[in-house]
């Protein structure tokens, strides 16, 4: 995560996110029901999952409108 941009690992290799203006939201489905909260860029970690919704912009970078992050760490 850096400058308003992050490295998204996806089955088919990395891929360029540019999250500026991106509507985050911190989702936690631990207690047996769906729960989100907003958040902020700062809030994501390396590692962390997360499903990115947008358009693919000029020079390959996917322009995120919405990130979704889930709260449970992906070693779980």
């Amino acid at each position: 995560v850096g400058d308003q941009r992050l490295t998204m690992s996806t089955d088919a290799g990395d891929r360029c996110v540019d999250a500026r203006g991106a509507d985050i939201f911190l989702v936690d489905d631990s207690g047996g029901s769906l729960e989100s909260t907003r958040g902020s860029l700062a809030d994501l970690e390396p590692g962390q999952d997360i499903n990115v919704f947008g358009t693919e912009g000029v020079g390959g970078c996917l322009v995120a409108s919405t990130i979704l992050a889930s709260t449970i760490p992906a070693s779980l």
